[in-house]
């Protein structure tokens, strides 16, 4: 279902689900944050389809990710924290390297 409200989004992005946030690897956090942002759209999409067409229960926990993902609070430090990690993760990488010796 995730991937279908993703392709609706017309979005230009290849990603068609979401990245498990990786608590070691800085490079993996990077891409996480990253591929979230691409396929924002589409996880908003698919959580307002499992608010109309889901149980009590499901349709409940949707609206409030739903609620929590579409406050602004929630959506100016995604759109910072994502500008930040696309300058850096390219130095992270760098620092990854086996043949990084500092």
């Amino acid at each position: 279902m995730l991937a279908k409200a993703i392709e609706s989004t017309n979005n230009e992005t290849k990603r068609r689900h979401l990245v498990k946030l990786c608590e070691t690897r800085w490079v993996d956090k990077y891409t996480s944050i990253i591929v979230f942002k691409q396929v924002f759209f589409g996880v908003i999409i698919g959580l307002d389809y499992l608010v109309e067409s889901g149980d009590s229960e499901i349709s409940g926990l949707a609206r409030s990710y739903g609620k929590a993902l579409t406050d602004i609070d929630f959506v100016i430090p995604l759109i910072v924290v994502n500008r930040v990690f696309c300058i850096t993760k390219p130095y992270a990488e760098q620092l990854q390297k086996p043949t990084c010796d500092l």
